[in-house]
């Protein structure tokens, strides 16, 4: 996990925007930075995780009472 850190803070909010913002596959994601379809899709995923992480508590809160 920890050799994937510096290249996820180089590309991986590049390859973000592209699938959040922009709606794209991650093969196309991979085809246009021309990276393998697995790491366009690790690193991807790594950066979704590590946004749910950091904006969990503030945004998406434990519901405090039954359904």
């Amino acid at each position: 996990m920890e050799d994937i850190v510096p290249y996820v803070a180089q590309t991986g909010f590049c390859y973000l925007v592209c699938y959040i913002a922009a709606g794209q596959d991650i093969k196309d994601i991979a085809l246009a930075y021309r990276v393998g379809i697995q790491t366009a899709r690790v690193t991807t995923h790594f950066c979704c995780r590590i946004i749910r992480a950091r904006l969990k508590d503030q945004f998406m809160n434990v519901p405090s009472e039954g359904y």
